[in-house]
């Protein structure tokens, strides 16, 4: 699903070549399946991914500020 969903841009910063240049790949000699579609696949795996990421910085910026929070608030009703 990767290589045949990746973009130029990925399928050059990572060096990767055609299915065939694939050792496992090549043994086979099948590099696509039937009523798949491996890039729109890819595509919803980037969805999936950047949205767990997204989510996953909303939680660490929340916890972060709430961290932070409280640590004022101790603070401050430490030095009264």
């Amino acid at each position: 699903m990767f290589l045949a969903g990746a973009t130029k841009e990925e399928q050059e910063s990572m060096s990767l070549g055609p299915p065939e240049s694939f050792k496992y790949l090549n043994k086979s000699g099948v590099y696509t399946l039937p009523d798949t579609n491996d890039s729109a696949d890819m595509d919803r795996c980037r969805v999936y991914i950047l949205t767990t990421i997204s989510i996953f910085l909303s939680l660490l910026s929340l916890s972060l500020s709430l961290s932070l929070s409280l640590s004022l608030s101790l603070s401050l009703s430490l030095s009264l």
